[in-house]
């Protein structure tokens, strides 16, 4: 039995270690973004992504009639 608990203690670390080192990752790129306020790299992909969608959008009704 104190093998198998051993087993899933270093499972656990390991999990955990992963998931820290994730959301580490996460909040150094966050910085770049966001930072008391959007950056003006923030900004920029804020646009980009409402651009995007608009032009998914208009892609998609253009479809839409088209048939």
């Amino acid at each position: 039995m104190s093998v198998v608990t051993d087993l899933l203690q270093i499972v656990g670390e390991w999990i955990t270690g992963v998931f820290g080192w994730i959301t580490d990752a996460f909040e150094g790129v966050l910085e770049i973004f966001y930072d008391d306020g959007f950056t003006v790299l923030g900004t920029l992909l804020l646009l980009g992504l409402a651009m995007s969608l608009v032009f998914f959008a208009l892609r998609y009704i253009r479809s839409l009639i088209a048939k």
